[in-house]
């Protein structure tokens, strides 16, 4: 008798679907909220925008470019909306 056991990875990168959904089912903020939150702390154009798991929990990784040309990796928390850091 063989076990096989499924283990979540520790990070990985969600789709656009597993973002509907989880945001139906109430376990993260819709990405907008996210992104007007990011405007408080960064003015610029927003690059790209990723949905992460980080065990145990959900991160937006916003890039934005500033006018300056610098770009900003801003993570947040997906559940709550607290800025996580900026790199």
């Amino acid at each position: 008798m063989a076990l096989t056991w499924s283990i979540a990875p520790a990070r990985a990168e969600l789709d656009q679907n597993d973002a509907l959904d989880l945001t139906e089912q109430g376990k993260i903020l819709p990405l907008e909220e996210i992104i007007a939150q990011a405007r408080h702390f960064h003015e610029g154009k927003l690059i790209e925008a990723m949905l992460e798991y980080h065990a145990p929990h959900y991160v937006y990784r916003l890039e934005i470019l500033d006018e300056h040309g610098q770009v900003w990796d801003v993570l947040f928390d997906a559940a709550s909306g607290e800025r996580i850091t900026t790199e």
